[in-house]
């Protein structure tokens, strides 16, 4: 009957309306948020490559060791630098070795490929807690940080 179609139009109006409010009130935003953890790159000796910005004093407790500030402060040529760097798998560019800050040095900029080492004479000497952004420290964290073969 024409009753009995109406009633069943409004009970599916009905419907419709309470699935419509029933789905915004479950709508849900999720947000993904991803934190990348750098770990400092070891080697065979107590010598680290920190991550960037990070201070010695960190990069060497997160490898469970200790920043000794004497190695780094015993580093004052090139030649010693480009040992260090190696024994750590990084490469200098000829010619771009140079004294770096007082409160950075040893770093390594892989943007620009240089490995200054700090001039303690000129500049002063290492200080482990020292970070700066765009900088990567050679840090030694232990009593075996060689400077040359």
């Amino acid at each position: 009957t024409l009753a009995e179609c109406a009633a069943l139009t409004n009970i599916k109006v009905k419907h419709w309306f309470t699935l419509e409010r029933i789905n915004e009130a479950t709508t849900t935003t999720t947000t993904t948020t991803t934190t990348t953890t750098c770990v400092p790159t070891t080697s065979s000796t107590d010598w680290v490559f920190g991550c960037e910005a990070q201070s010695c004093t960190d990069a060497c407790a997160a490898v469970s060791g200790t920043c000794m500030l004497a190695p780094m402060n015993s580093i004052d040529t090139g030649a010693e630098i480009e040992f260090v760097a190696g024994l750590l798998s990084k490469m200098c560019l000829a010619g771009s070795t140079g004294s770096a800050s007082s409160y950075s040095p040893g770093y390594f900029n892989p943007g620009m490929a240089i490995c200054p080492y700090n001039a303690v004479d000129k500049m002063g000497p290492a200080i482990c807690e020292s970070a700066q952004s765009n900088v990567y420290r050679f840090c030694c964290c232990g009593g075996n940080c060689p400077i040359s073969p």
